[in-house]
C-alpha cells in the first residue's frame, strides 16, 4: 500500500542495524541502534510504522516495538506480555498485528490491537510461529508441529477470535509452510509450499472454500514464490546447482514467463508496482547487491 517505502538491515556501522528508505526523497536513517545488532523487523502495509524485535543483549529474549516511519519516538506493544523468543509477526492495514512468542516451554501466538488488551489465540508446547496476517486483519496463518514434526509443519488459518477456519496437513515428512496472503483487500488466498512431490512447491489456497491450486514446474530445484502487488501473478523462484531463475506464473491463464537475471544466487526477490522485480543477487566473485529487472542496482 506503500511502495516508495521500504526498510531493510545493513551492518554498515559494524554490526545489522534496521534502516528506513524514503524512495521519492531519496533519504535513508538509521531506526535502531542495539548493542548485539537487530535481527527482525517489518514494514506494516500502509507505511506507516517500522516494527522490530528488541532483546537485551542479543538472546533473542525479549519483546516487539515499533516506531513512526518518518521518525519519532519508539513504543513496545504487547506490553502485558512477558518476554519471550521471536518467531514471527504478521500485519495489516487495521493496525492489528499477530505475534508469536516461545516461552515456559509454551508457544503462543497474540493478537494486538492498539489500546487493547493483548490477546492469546494459539498455544501449544510444540512449536508454532506466525506464518502471515490478511491485509484486512481477518485472516490469521500459523504453521505448527501439532503433528510431531516442526520440521515439516502443518498449516492453520485462525480468525481473530481464534476459531479455526481451515488447516492443511499432508502426513509425515511432507510440510505445508505458509508464505502470505494475497496483498489485495478482501482476497482470502494464501500461498504457501508444500513437499507433496518431495520438493518445496508454491500452493495457492483459499482456506474458506478449501480450494486448492498448485503451481508445478517441470524443471528441478527448490522453488519459493511471492505475490506479484495485483494478486494475478507468482514470481516463482528456483534454486538448482548454485543458480538462481526467476519467473512470472500467471494465475489467470497459466502461463510461465521467464525473466533474465545475471547468473549468481538470488536470496531474496520481490516484484515492484509496474511489474519489475528487484532481488538480492550474489555470484563467486561478486558481493551482496540489491538488483531490479529494469538494469538498475539498486543498493548496495
Amino acid at each position: 500500500q506503500a511502495p516508495n517505502r521500504s526498510i531493510y538491515r545493513s551492518n554498515a556501522t559494524g554490526k545489522w542495524e534496521v534502516y528506513a528508505w524514503d524512495r521519492v526523497t531519496g533519504s535513508v536513517r538509521q531506526v535502531t541502534d542495539q548493542p548485539k545488532g537487530t535481527r527482525y523487523a517489518a514494514i506494516d502495509p500502509t507505511g506507516q510504522w517500522i516494527y522490530w524485535f528488541a532483546d537485551t543483549d542479543g538472546d533473542e529474549l525479549g519483546g516487539w516495538w515499533r516506531q513512526p516511519f518518518t521518525g519519532g519516538a519508539s513504543e513496545p506493544i504487547a506490553t502485558d506480555l512477558e518476554p519471550g523468543q521471536p518467531s514471527g509477526i504478521g500485519l495489516s492495514i487495521t493496525g492489528s498485528a499477530a505475534i508469536s512468542l516461545a516461552g515456559g516451554d509454551k508457544f503462543r501466538v497474540h493478537l494486538v490491537r492498539p489500546g487493547e488488551p493483548t490477546e492469546t489465540l494459539y498455544e501449544h508446547t510444540e512449536a508454532a510461529w506466525v506464518a502471515a496476517m490478511s491485509l484486512d486483519g481477518s485472516l490469521i496463518a500459523v504453521n505448527h508441529g501439532e503433528y510431531g514434526d516442526f520440521r515439516h509443519p502443518a498449516l492453520r488459518v485462525v480468525r481473530p477470535n481464534g476459531r479455526t477456519v481451515g488447516e492443511l496437513y499432508d502426513g509425515p515428512r511432507k510440510g505445508v509452510t505458509g508464505l502470505s496472503f494475497a496483498p489485495v483487500a478482501g482476497d482470502r488466498r494464501l500461498l504457501a509450499l508444500h513437499e507433496r512431490r518431495q520438493r518445496s512447491e508454491p500452493l495457492v489456497w483459499d482456506p474458506v472454500t478449501g480450494e486448492q491450486r498448485e503451481i508445478w514446474l517441470r524443471d528441478s530445484g527448490d522453488l519459493a514464490a511471492e505475490w506479484y502487488d495485483d494478486g494475478r501473478g507468482l514470481l516463482i523462484l528456483r534454486d538448482h546447482r548454485a543458480r538462481t531463475y526467476l519467473h512470472r506464473y500467471d494465475l489467470r491463464g497459466g502461463g510461465l514467463t521467464p525473466i533474465e537475471t545475471p547468473h549468481g544466487v538470488i536470496e531474496e526477490a520481490a516484484p515492484r508496482p509496474g511489474g519489475q522485480v528487484e532481488y538480492l543477487w550474489s555470484s563467486a566473485s561478486r558481493p551482496p547487491v540489491i538488483r531490479s529487472t529494469s538494469g538498475q542496482v539498486v543498493l548496495n
